[in-house]
């Protein structure tokens, strides 16, 4: 949290997102990289590399832990957003590198239930 910024309850949780062998992923995905419904904490996306003509899905089962707009909208803002993902810690240096890259996309896999209720 900076300074100044507004604390939202979605930005809570009184549980743990993070078990034994996994870590948290931030990767910033540019408008078009997701669904237009947005992604919500306890959603499950496939995370995929989308440079060139084909993709290749790097993890089937990423968690949405949370997300952050970057242009101060909403989740389909036209400045793309900043998601924190859940991946096993074997993958996180890949999905990292890739985003860092800029060829990050994630595709909707499920909704999931609230990371509160999990």
């Amino acid at each position: 949290i900076t300074a100044g910024q507004l604390l939202d309850s979605a930005m809570l949780t009184s549980t743990s997102t993070l078990r034994p062998g996994t870590v948290a992923v931030g990767a910033s995905l540019a408008a078009g990289r997701m669904p237009s419904s947005g992604l919500e904490p306890g959603d499950v996306v496939q995370l995929v590399r989308v440079d060139g003509a084909t993709g290749v899905v790097l993890v089937p089962d990423a968690l949405v832990s949370s997300w952050r707009s970057q242009d101060g909208g909403g989740m389909g803002g036209s400045g793309g957003v900043t998601v924190t993902f859940i991946v096993d810690e074997t993958q996180g240096a890949e999905i990292a590198t890739v985003a860092a890259a800029g060829d990050l996309a994630a595709v909707l896999v499920s909704r999931g239930e609230p990371i509160e209720e999990r």
